[in-house]
């Protein structure tokens, strides 16, 4: 839990972070953005598989059948990211006091 929670948490910040607030977007954006995706699955691979995301962790456990039991599936791999995900968008948010743009 705690892994997927802080790659998620890296990820997210950074694509909030860069690609939304408005003072922040640059042409190194989409670089950042990835060197914070390659940063998440070279740390967090290793231990839990790096899903991040809990589509792209649904479909290769429903393909393969390694579930782990369908709780910890859950716990580790759904409510890990959702629950890092809101707390970095609400990170973001405050830090930048409203910044970020709608569109």
């Amino acid at each position: 839990f705690v892994c997927e929670a802080v790659g998620t948490f890296i990820l997210v910040g950074v694509i909030v972070g860069t690609a939304l607030v408005v003072k922040n977007q640059s042409a190194l954006t989409p670089l950042l953005i990835g060197g914070a995706l390659g940063l998440a699955v070279m740390c967090v691979g290793p231990l839990t598989g790096a899903g991040l995301n809990p589509a792209r962790s649904f479909g290769p456990a429903l393909i393969s059948g390694e579930f782990g039991g369908f709780g910890t599936f859950v716990f580790v791999y759904v409510l890990g990211p959702i629950v890092s995900a809101l707390l970095a968008g609400t990170v973001v948010n405050y830090l930048y006091d409203g910044e970020a743009s709608t569109a």
